[in-house]
């Protein structure tokens, strides 16, 4: 081979060595990202965990497999897969009221309602929960479905925290909408079981989360057809049917699911809502995996806690992984421009309903 032969083959051959070279190294970088499911996460025993169990149930050749037809994951929404600092739905009953009471003056002469027109705390802490039931009432029924959607969907359209201007896309939790996407992507059954109200969540639940809004458990106000101007409507009684808050959210799981139970089940520390659910979830033959996540982050989120740690002390009895938002997460909330978002605020005026 004569040498300027030579020095061309030569080059060619360090030219392919290093275009191969840069594949490779791009094909590991893109392999190295793709393995990640929760980039967001911290790599701490949290996001290892979950990742091992996913592995082992959807792995055909583990004695822990479990088939797609029994992935079933049921998941909080205040506080687990969006901040509860205020909690929105009290905000929009809150502004909903307020809106009815200046039109009609049958609701604006409710005591409960003139207590709120008045930033009269003092009158919701003496009536506690009856007055704010009755909030819940006047916004949440009375009305038909329809007309009760269309005002949910202008308020979350439209809402911004007073304090930070954080949306509501940018109220949810960045590392759980991670988490959604990796059990929808290993064939799990995602259902929202909320303390909130279903018809509520259920007008956003498939924008915001990729739910079905038939995959959402909440609590419940009773119904029945009505023919309004000719059309035959959905009329929101003013009768609460089901309450889906602590011991209620197995109830509400077992009405739409049977005697299935959820092999994933997550809430957090807060209002005690979630411990029953998750316990629900544990106690049965196959592998399964609970979920609290710890609201001790000051600076990114809130800091708050219940009166006795109920919801961690169960986790060390019972085995749920706590997931603290100050170790365990490397961003809190949801940007679409990967900004930072500004904290988390103080509790809404006048709660009237629970957080979990």
């Amino acid at each position: 081979m004569k040498l300027k032969s030579y020095l061309s083959y030569t080059h060619f051959l360090s030219f392919r060595r290093a275009v191969i070279a840069t594949i490779s190294v791009l094909s590991v970088s893109v392999a190295l990202a793709a393995k990640d499911p929760l980039p967001s996460w911290n790599d701490t025993a949290p996001k290892q965990e979950i990742i091992k169990y996913v592995q082992r149930i959807t792995d055909e050749d583990s004695l822990d497999f479990i088939p797609p037809a029994n992935r079933v994951a049921t998941l909080d929404n205040d506080g687990t897969l969006w901040g509860e600092k205020p909690i929105i739905e009290i905000a929009f009953v809150n502004e909903h009221v307020k809106q009815l009471a200046s039109t009609n003056k049958d609701i604006a002469a409710l005591p409960e309602v003139k207590a709120l027109l008045a930033k009269d705390m003092e009158y919701f802490k003496e009536h506690g929960e009856k007055a704010e039931i009755g909030l819940l009432l006047v916004s949440h029924t009375n009305q038909s479905l329809n007309d009760f959607q269309k005002s949910v969907r202008s308020f979350i359209d439209n809402y911004k925290d007073p304090k930070t201007g954080r949306t509501i896309k940018e109220n949810r939790y960045q590392p759980m909408l991670e988490l959604l996407d990796y059990l929808r992507a290993n064939q799990f059954d995602i259902w929202i079981c909320t303390g909130g109200t279903e018809n509520f969540v259920r007008v956003f639940s498939q924008e915001l989360y990729g739910v079905a809004p038939d995959h959402v458990i909440g609590t419940q106000f009773k119904t029945e057809e009505r023919n309004v101007d000719g059309k035959a409507v959905t009329w929101i009684l003013p009768k609460i049917t089901h309450i889906n808050d602590k011991e209620g959210k197995p109830v509400g799981i077992k009405q739409v699911l049977g005697d299935k139970r959820p092999i994933i089940a997550g809430g957090n520390e807060g209002g005690e809502g979630d411990i029953a659910m998750l316990k629900y979830s544990k106690e049965q033959k196959d592998l399964t995996f609970q979920i609290i996540i710890n609201h001790n982050d000051a600076g990114r989120e809130a800091r708050y806690t219940e009166p006795k740690d109920q919801s961690l002390m169960a986790s060390l009895r019972y085995g749920f992984m706590v997931v603290s938002m100050v170790d365990d997460w490397k961003t809190v909330f949801f940007t679409e421009e990967g900004k930072p978002v500004a904290s988390q605020a103080k509790e809404a005026e006048c709660p009237v309903a629970s957080g979990n």
